[in-house]
């Protein structure tokens, strides 16, 4: 009667373990601050999740400003592991330094070439110990001057230091010609004196 009973509490205590998420064993020992984290990174951008995979873990990008490295204008990171073959059956593996995204929601994310999670040498990968962050205009300060803004299409918009210069050009070139015809004009006016006098 008491291995019964040992037995029934066995198999309550472990029923758990049997149906909840596998877990990784791993956590982050420092996480990095921004600057850190933009200095680790292989590719730093500031995008919006547009859509989610793998419990959250996986998100595509639309890309908005380029900060480092390179990448298209949408682009997908990973930041977790997959789950295994047959995960729809409610068991999927956690990690406890995967980061989950939001969707809809904006992101400054520094990130790895390679997928970290699997080995593989493509796409990108991210970790909940990286320096991505939920975008706020804070960390606008931390915008390099040769960032690159995205277009719409994904194409690669002028650096803000080109917009700057161009501006710059534009205005003294406005300048230029307005003195230029102010300058014909006074003496369009001295010329018509000189011959009416």
């Amino acid at each position: 009667m008491n291995v019964r009973r040992v037995l029934v509490g066995l198999l309550v205590a472990t029923s758990p373990m049997l149906v909840a998420p596998t877990t990784a064993s791993a956590s982050c020992v420092v996480v990095p601050s921004v600057e850190g984290g933009l200095a680790l990174a292989d590719v730093v951008f500031v995008g919006t999740v547009v859509e989610l995979d793998n419990h959250g873990r996986y998100a595509t990008f639309a890309v908005d400003e380029l900060w480092k490295g390179s990448v298209d204008g949408e682009v997908e990171v990973r930041g977790g592991p997959p789950d295994p073959p047959g995960a729809d059956n409610g068991s999927f593996v956690v990690s406890s330094i995967e980061r989950r995204y939001e969707l809809g929601t904006r992101y400054l994310v520094t990130a790895f070439e390679g997928d970290q999670h699997t080995g593989d040498e493509g796409g990108l990968s991210d970790n909940n110990c990286s320096g991505t962050a939920e975008w706020s205009e804070e960390l606008a300060q931390f915008r390099p001057v040769d960032a690159i803004m995205m277009t719409p299409d994904g194409s690669d918009a002028p650096p803000y230091v080109l917009i700057a210069l161009t501006t710059v050009f534009v205005a003294g070139g406005c300048l230029y010609l307005l003195f230029r015809r102010g300058s014909l004009a006074y003496r369009a006016r001295q010329d018509e004196e000189t011959i009416s006098g």
